[in-house]
């Protein structure tokens, strides 16, 4: 048997493997509507009631691709002379159990801010909106969002 870190004839198969194996952009035509329409929310000016959407597919059709190709579109790069950091969107997983705190925990991670893990769903949601505010954060994308319908289904039918 042999490892794949140990195969030779400079490291071509290898690299072959890793190529086969990463994933893939495939631009059809309902991704690119997609993109089109996060597109569309990016550039909508401030309103109260501020347009959103929902994105369903069956499992293992891109959706996560998707919304990192959005997201690394408008990755801020944050430099040591850049004054105050905008952040126009923010990528984070939903938790696995629909849970309020964990929620805004997962938002605080994706910042990299500090937190206080005993504060209350009210001051973790209040850190969170400040945070958010003071960035300019214009789209929150939630992936893995069905955990929520999942855990309302189970209790529904409970």
């Amino acid at each position: 048997m042999t490892l794949l870190t140990k195969i030779t004839d400079n490291n071509k198969n290898l690299i072959r493997i890793r190529h086969i194996l990463s994933e893939r952009w495939i631009g059809y035509p309902k991704a690119m509507k997609v993109l089109n329409n996060m597109e569309y929310l990016m550039l909508h000016p401030k309103t109260y009631r501020m347009p959103s959407m929902l994105l369903v597919a069956p499992t293992n059709n891109g959706k996560t691709i998707l919304l990192h190709r959005f997201f690394d579109s408008y990755k801020p790069s944050i430099t040591p002379d850049v004054s105050s950091a905008k952040i126009p969107i923010v990528y984070i997983q939903a938790p696995p159990t629909p849970n309020e705190k964990a929620f805004f925990i997962n938002i605080l991670a994706a910042f990299n801010a500090p937190f206080q893990k005993q504060n209350t769903t009210a001051q973790l949601q209040y850190q969170v909106m400040r945070i958010l505010t003071n960035v300019e954060t214009k789209i929150l994308i939630i992936d893995e969002i069905h955990h929520l319908r999942h855990e309302v289904a189970r209790i529904d039918s409970g």
